[in-house]
């Protein structure tokens, strides 16, 4: 049978295609952007790049199947008009393209969500979708998960746990007496593989639970029994988390907590609790069994533990503990925008970080993060706020251009800085902040957040500790799906900002360069500028000491990419490395540095991740509490002045080079 996965990339996807694969059927992938396994070339297995907003893409993947499982949904999109693009409008063109491909059966995955007695843009538009699939006229059966878990060491079990070790009270929304019936993914896919064949469930609607039937809170005594632990809970009052979801919304544009996450917590739904157990005769698997499979196994004393990881790869220092402060460490944050309110939610996270104060040029937002829940002080001035604070530590989440003067005025005081990347807006301003970082007991750092990505900082171990041997070449990309017409703000400025795509997206890129590689001698570069006066796509070769050469191709004009997606493949005398953002492959002619012989693949659930607090990825609150870490007298974080001075000159030289048509341009050390 030949069977189209829709959203093949996501958490239930992936381990779908790996189970159809093995037991002989032909799979469609459909991805936005290849990753994990999927970059890989199997038998039988088809990847094609596309999502459900692109017509064209459904008509190519659908081409030939039989059957199709439609995964693939915006979960956390916050936007009732972009989630109704994907889950409804997205859902309808899918349908018609399986008419048009002569499908036989569509297994489509809703959500309890939809069944709720109040429903956020994810549930509202699920239930839309499925009164598109009854509507059809084509045979279906739709499924709605409950809570679903049982990736090793990954997803929400993993995130629990890590709460439940390491924060002194476990905040809960609502009231925790909101039921839950965990299921686990093995047993979900088992359902799924049924209602690809049988004809009896044809046109039915099954409600899919796990045998337990807990609340919230007992969902948290069970884990807390699980891994050793009991820690109390701080119920938050779920109308108040409401709000602060929405008012969260409207200052990030995504929010870390969503309407349906609050909802989920709150908002009870009538769920047909007999159907799927009478008509799927498998053997369900028990929360407490799924719970023991599923965990990540507890280390005695969290401080200190070796992160886990898989066995027999070499973990990088850096990601082998989760980084805590000797002692309290009193952080402000200056800028509460997009990355000032994210650094703001981190580090309310970071064991011994005490938020003690806020400033910001619009007291709005000041009123706008205490709805959310953040209650130290707001000062109109970041004057008052390092006089009356006194913070041991400063996050500048400003715009480029205001880096320089408020890095001064808090070092000045005596305050460690944080400073959000790029380090400024010039060289030059960059060089005088560098200067500032050498004084006498001052630490400033720059917020390059893929030295913390655990496939890159396992790129660098491997790098560093020879075991691919000397370089000899390497290619690296950036791409995000941004920006499609005219910008306003600083960030069209190059006074201010320092530049386009590459000072505000893909100078991450270039640390991962320097950091991996050295600082290099010279490049060329070219660029486009497709929407105003900064650049939106860059390719250019850098030259390293050595001779060899890097290319470097970035865009954040290009489709496919709702978050940034970054590879570096680097080419050695003992054999070739690719990284990506979700994982790490090395092929060597000979075992080196702890990597064996051979090609070994590593996943990014497989490499060490100490923390489990996501947002964006789990780098931010390791890249923050390194840094908390550093000023409590621990070890200096990777994102030094030092090295980010070197990524402003890289920058520098890359825009001489465009604007000289690509001649080259040397690289200032």
């Amino acid at each position: 049978m030949k069977i189209l996965v829709t959203g093949a990339g996501g958490f239930i996807g992936v381990r779908l295609v790996h189970r159809l694969l093995a037991e002989g059927h032909d799979v469609v992938a459909l991805v936005r952007a290849p990753k994990g396994e999927l970059r890989l070339p199997k038998p039988r297995l088809q990847v094609v790049r596309g999502d459900m907003t692109d017509a064209a893409s459904l008509d190519r993947a659908v081409a030939g199947c039989d059957v199709v499982v439609h995964l693939a949904n915006a979960t956390a999109v916050t936007d009732w008009a972009k989630a109704r693009a994907i889950n409804v409008e997205g859902t309808r063109v899918l349908l018609d393209a399986c008419k048009r491909a002569g499908v036989k059966r569509m297994v489509f995955t809703s959500t309890l969500s939809a069944l709720r007695e109040r429903r956020g843009p994810y549930g509202q538009t699920k239930l839309e979708a499925e009164a598109l699939v009854r509507a059809s006229g084509m045979p279906f059966v739709i499924l709605r998960p409950s809570l679903v878990y049982g990736a090793h060491g990954i997803g929400l079990v993993a995130n629990l746990a890590a709460y439940l070790r390491g924060l002194p009270v476990v905040p809960v929304i609502g009231d925790g007496r909101i039921e839950l019936d965990p299921i686990h993914l093995e047993d979900v896919n088992e359902v799924i593989v049924q209602c690809l064949t049988r004809d009896d469930v044809q046109g039915k609607a099954y409600d899919l639970l796990g045998p337990d039937r807990v609340t919230f809170n007992q969902f948290l005594d069970r884990l807390s029994a699980e891994i050793g632990v009991k820690k109390p809970y701080l119920h938050l009052p779920g109308e108040l988390m409401f709000i602060a979801a929405r008012i969260a919304t409207a200052v990030l544009g995504r929010s870390p907590i969503t309407e349906d996450n609050v909802l989920g917590l709150i908002s009870p739904a009538k769920i047909d609790r007999d159907s799927a157990f009478r008509d799927f005769k498998l053997k369900w698997r028990t929360l407490d069994a799924g719970l023991r499979d599923v965990l990540v196994e507890p280390v005695p004393g969290d401080e200190g533990a070796i992160a886990p990881g898989r066995a027999g790869i070499p973990v990088a220092p850096l990601m082998a503990r989760m980084p805590r402060p000797a002692k309290r460490v009193r952080v402000a944050v200056v800028g509460l925008g997009k990355l000032g309110v994210a650094h703001t939610a981190v580090l309310s996270m970071v064991p011994d970080a005490e938020l003690v104060g806020f400033t910001d040029l619009a007291p709005a937002l000041g009123k706008s993060l205490r709805g959310m829940g953040f209650l130290a002080p707001f000062y109109p001035t970041l004057g008052e706020l390092l006089a009356q604070a006194k913070p041991d530590a400063v996050w500048v989440c400003t715009p480029p251009h205001v880096h320089e003067p408020v890095a001064r005025q808090c070092v000045e005081a005596g305050a460690a800085v944080f400073i959000e990347k790029p380090l400024a807006q010039s060289v030059e301003s960059g060089e005088r902040i560098a200067e500032l970082s050498r004084r006498p007991g001052a630490k400033v750092s720059c917020g390059y957040t893929l030295a913390f990505w655990p496939s890159f900082a396992a790129a660098q171990h491997a790098i560093a500790t020879g075991a691919i041997g000397d370089v000899k070449g390497a290619r690296s990309s950036m791409f995000l799906s941004q920006v499609f017409g005219p910008q306003k703000g600083w960030i069209v400025d190059p006074s201010k900002s320092g530049g386009g795509v590459v000072a505000n997206i893909s100078s991450h890129l270039l640390f991962v360069l320097r950091w991996c590689l050295g600082q290099p001698v010279a490049v060329k570069a070219e660029w486009k500028k497709l929407y105003g006066v900064v650049e939106d796509e860059v390719k250019a070769t850098f030259q390293l000491a050595s001779g060899a050469e890097v290319t470097f191709d970035t865009s954040w004009s290009v489709q496919g990419y709702p978050m940034s997606a970054t590879t570096f493949e680097v080419e050695g005398s003992n054999g070739t490395l690719v990284v990506t953002n979700e994982s790490i492959e090395l092929d060597l002619r000979e075992a080196r540095a702890g990597w064996p012989a051979g090609i070994t693949k590593v996943l990014h659930p497989e490499l060490p991740q100490p923390s489990r607090f996501d947002l964006n990825g789990e780098a931010y609150v390791l890249e923050d509490a390194a840094f908390t870490a550093w000023v409590a007298g621990g070890e200096e974080p990777p994102g030094t002045a030092a090295i980010a001075l070197d990524v402003q000159r890289m920058m520098s030289a890359i825009y001489a080079s465009c604007e000289k048509n690509g001649a080259q341009v040397e690289v200032a050390r």
